[in-house]
């Protein structure tokens, strides 16, 4: 598919900062592992650890890619095949890809980077085979990330609630 380039003309929340989103490769896991550390800092989400430079590793092919300005990392996003357990909105059977993990920059996020990651991630999945999408989200902002995901098709489909 190509390297995509976005500036403050071909997007309007870019707000005139370029960013490139590629596809993954082995050297960019330092960078997301720092990141997803980064931000369980912020404590932006409910419960969530970074998980290791080796299981981020694993995860490094056709549906991992990331997001850079001026070289600097600003955000990624990987997802993984699954199958069906016995409590999915999906048939038995039927493989999906789930999102794994989607993580944007403080100070990037709501500038056009998690959506154009997004819609590289399902473009990808869909040349791979996959017809049927999943994401958990664990952000305290929940609405905020419903919207956006809403945006991209995904539609709502079971909620956890706690005190």
């Amino acid at each position: 598919m190509g390297t995509m380039v976005y500036d403050g003309t071909k997007m309007k929340k870019i707000r005139r900062a370029a960013f490139v989103v590629r596809s993954a490769t082995a050297g960019d896991v330092d960078a997301m592992w720092a990141l997803e550390r980064s931000v369980a800092r912020e404590k932006v989400l409910w419960g969530e650890i970074p998980t290791t430079r080796k299981a981020i590793a694993s995860r490094i092919g056709p549906l991992a890619f990331v997001a850079e300005s001026n070289g600097r990392h600003v955000g990624h996003v990987y997802g993984v095949a699954r199958k069906p357990g016995p409590y999915c909105v999906f048939r038995k059977g039927e493989r999906y890809m789930e999102v794994d993990a989607a993580y944007i920059r403080c100070g990037w996020r709501s500038r056009g980077v998690g959506s154009l990651l997004l819609r590289r991630l399902l473009q990808a999945a869909k040349r791979e085979g996959f017809r049927r999408f999943l994401v958990y989200t664990a952000n305290k902002d929940l609405e905020r990330a419903i919207r956006f995901y809403r945006r991209a098709g995904f539609k709502t489909w079971c909620a956890n609630l706690f005190i």
